[in-house]
């Protein structure tokens, strides 16, 4: 037993240090979570930004997609590999009974991006979203305890939100590994070539105006999300109040036009404080019409009573 509890410490330690190294403002983000909460989340994170590293430092090849493959079948079907975060992952999602569904989705998300997938319409970029972050505020959720549908219907969008806005931020990094995740109706409305992205993302007339029409699309889906952290854990809200301020200030970075836009640890330190305080967008009913492209996936993995 002893044994036992020194490798899950060592293990959930790799996890620790892999978000603090990758994403400072996420780790910091997440220590406002009870313990009980930020250990399994922060192995899922640790996770889903290892399989990220797979798809971004790679070539574009079939072992690579055969690699994701193999690390989230074995992760999630109990025997996962030797590395530390997947045993991590595997262990947490043992615990809280985690849906194989949610890493099979997020799975596919990272084949399309390894694949270079670009989106022909917003409503297919939407679908990439909740495959990719989505799927990880439905995680957390799943970890918190709170599985019902309409509970999960808002952790997707606050999902899509952050993911829009990433997207959005990320434009020149993802031109540099030849992707285009903008939709290419709104490229075309613009005047704007993909391709010409991936050549010279800053000298494409007409891509700004795109980029923060998606960081403006993604305000919708932070206010839609905001009944759903009423209904979170009372000791949970307060940290997912504080990434929701967070991502919504670096959209609002990224419309005013700033350059390479990030939190800094001050800004964030204002942001816990306002989000000790629930906002009146949080007392607007929990239930709405869902998002269309994350139905599907809600039902497979809601538990309504």
């Amino acid at each position: 037993m002893r044994q036992r509890s020194e490798s899950t410490a060592a293990d959930l330690a790799a996890c620790r240090l892999f978000v603090r190294t990758h994403s400072p403002e996420v780790y910091w983000l997440s220590a406002a979570l009870p313990p009980r909460i930020r250990e399994p989340t922060l192995a899922y994170l640790a996770f889903q930004g290892s399989l990220t590293d797979m798809v971004n430092e790679r070539e574009v090849s079939a072992t690579t997609i055969a690699d994701l493959s193999a690390r989230v079948r074995a992760a999630t079907s109990g025997a996962p590999s030797a590395e530390p975060i997947d045993r991590a992952l595997s262990r947490a999602a043992a615990d809280h009974a985690l849906s194989p569904a949610l890493l099979e989705a997020l799975l596919e998300a990272l084949i399309w991006e390894v694949e270079g997938r670009r989106f022909a319409t917003y409503e297919g970029l939407l679908d990439a979203c909740v495959r990719r972050r989505g799927t990880t505020a439905m995680a957390i959720s799943t970890f918190m305890g709170r599985r019902k549908r309409v509970v999960l219907e808002r952790a997707a969008d606050l999902g899509v939100a952050i993911e829009l806005t990433l997207v959005a931020r990320d434009v020149a990094a993802d031109a540099r590994r030849g992707r285009v995740r903008l939709p290419l109706e709104w490229l075309e409305e613009a005047g704007v070539d993909p391709d010409r992205i991936v050549e010279a993302p800053r000298g494409a007339p007409g891509l700004d105006a795109v980029v923060v029409r998606l960081a403006r699309a993604a305000d919708g889906f932070y206010r839609r999300s905001d009944p759903g952290i009423a209904a979170l854990p009372f000791d949970c809200r307060p940290a997912v109040r504080c990434a929701r301020y967070a991502f919504r200030a670096l959209g609002a970075a990224i419309e005013r036009g700033e350059e390479s836009p990030s939190p800094s640890i001050p800004h964030l330190a204002r942001l816990a404080a306002r989000a000790l305080r629930a906002s009146r967008s949080e007392a607007r009913p929990l239930a709405a019409p869902p998002l269309r492209e994350a139905r599907e996936l809600v039902a497979a993995i809601a538990a309504d009573e």
